[in-house]
C-alpha cells in the first residue's frame, strides 16, 4: 500500500519550476510550495 503525504513548505521549489525527486518518489509543485511524497 502506498501512502500519500502532503507536506507544506518542506522543500524549496523554484517559481514555475516542477521537478520530481525520484529517490523517494517526491513530486515538488511550485504552487504554495507543496511537496507530495509517496512512501
Amino acid at each position: 500500500m502506498h501512502f500519500l503525504t502532503i507536506y507544506t513548505s518542506v522543500k524549496i521549489c523554484n517559481e514555475t519550476t516542477t521537478y520530481i525527486y525520484t529517490q523517494h518518489s517526491t513530486l515538488c509543485v511550485p504552487d504554495g510550495d507543496v511537496t507530495l511524497s509517496l512512501s
